[in-house]
């Protein structure tokens, strides 16, 4: 049997997890990297931090056309609303609403279950040893992204 390239392996990982986010996301206008955005945003709020787009475009590697779109559709849902930062007319905060923060907390388990389905499999270590390749790798990438070299 021929042994499958690491890019292989990962990009059939990264179907698997897309897969089993939007089986549990059916029946929502939310798709998983939405839902990302929208536990980002819950985090922040819950170290007290605000976010703008900018940061938002960082997390989840995307362009700020797409983000845009993306937040957008999160406000026509009702779950974020934007606003102007105090001192500048050009960033906006995107903050989590009433009902971003209970859609949060209702799907808060599946995000668990989630990354419970990762952990299960792994020691602590061979966690730890996973994070730090995938922080590396992820690293890599966005720097030579950065250059053009991709």
């Amino acid at each position: 049997m021929e042994k499958k390239s690491l890019y292989a392996m990962i990009s059939a990982l990264h179907r698997e997890l897309s897969r089993y986010g939007n089986a549990r996301l059916c029946g929502v206008d939310v798709s998983p990297i939405q839902m990302h955005v929208l536990f980002f945003l819950r985090h922040a709020e819950d170290d007290g931090r605000d976010i703008c787009q900018r940061e938002i475009e960082e997390e989840i590697s995307m362009r700020a056309s797409s983000v845009s779109i993306m937040l957008v559709n999160l406000e026509k849902l009702g779950f974020i609303t934007r606003r102007y930062s105090d001192g500048s007319a050009r960033t906006k905060v995107v903050e989590l609403t009433k009902e971003g923060r209970s859609f949060c907390e209702e799907h808060r388990l599946m995000k668990e279950n989630s990354d419970e389905i990762i952990k299960e499999v792994l020691t602590e270590d061979e966690q730890k040893e996973l994070s730090d390749l995938i922080a590396k790798i992820l690293t890599n990438i966005k720097e030579k992204n950065k250059k053009g070299e991709f």
